[in-house]
């Protein structure tokens, strides 16, 4: 058994935590108790700030609880991912400008692409739209380094995730139809570093009444593919957290 704490500053809709953050959070920690590396998370309930939650592992797969709630399965996963294609940081600043969430975005507090977010105290992403089908999105992300791990450099496993989460969730217009992650598959071949230009970039691959798949990548700015994702989207439905809201004070710790 282990425990593992999302902090408030960490949401997406306001009552529960960014789904990338919590996916690539849930994913390192099953990581050492499955012993592997390409994992597939599934959530269950909207995962919750603030509380303790326990991770234990039984054969090949992990769970998440709230007391007896399940909020998440991982499962060791073969992921073949068609990475969506590198475009050059120019292009992905001009998508940035056409961002659909400056105008009205469904969680304007959200770590990972909120409008309402200083850019210290959240990932500060704008994934604007690409021309041509099927629909895409890039923008550019340059972690502060607040946002180092360990190793005074590079980010952590969970922010990497987070970075490779709303990208996709805007290759539709969630500020008509908002959805949040309820699954994520992720490959990590490098993890980001501070300081430096990104390009992240997300193709949505299907959609149906009320879910939608999507595919994303995080690329260096010279064009190495640092890491990529799959995930799947479903329709969020409101009142669904409850009333109120968590603190986004502060800068983040991870």
């Amino acid at each position: 058994m282990d425990e593992l704490y999302v902090k408030d500053h960490f949401n997406g809709p306001l009552l529960s935590a960014n789904g990338g953050y919590a996916c690539g959070l849930f994913a390192d920690r099953a990581a050492e108790l499955l012993g592997a590396v390409d994992l597939t998370v599934t959530l269950f309930a909207p995962p919750p700030l603030a509380v303790p939650l326990r991770a234990d592992a039984a054969g090949r797969r992990a769970h998440v609880w709230d007391g007896d709630r399940l909020v998440a399965g991982v499962a060791i996963a073969r992921p073949d991912i068609d990475t969506p294609a590198f475009v050059s940081p120019g292009a992905a600043a001009r998508a940035e400008r056409e961002y659909r969430g400056l105008s009205s975005h469904p969680f304007p507090s959200c770590f990972v692409c909120g409008t309402e977010r200083g850019e210290r105290e959240s990932l500060a992403m704008r994934p604007g739209p690409l021309p041509g089908e099927p629909p895409g999105t890039a923008c550019t992300w340059t972690p502060d380094p607040v946002l180092a791990g360990g190793d005074g450099r590079s980010v952590p496993v969970q922010i990497a995730w987070a970075a490779l989460d709303c990208p996709g969730g805007w290759t539709a217009d969630l500020s008509a139809g908002p959805m949040v992650l309820s699954r994520m598959t992720a490959r990590l071949d490098r993890l980001p570093v501070t300081g430096e230009c990104h390009v992240v970039v997300g193709r949505m691959d299907s959609r149906s009444d009320r879910t939608m798949v999507t595919t994303t990548a995080i690329y260096r700015a010279g064009g190495e593919r640092l890491g990529h994702a799959l995930s799947v989207w479903t329709d969020f439905l409101p009142g669904a957290l409850g009333p109120g809201a968590p603190g986004c004070e502060g800068a983040p710790s991870v």
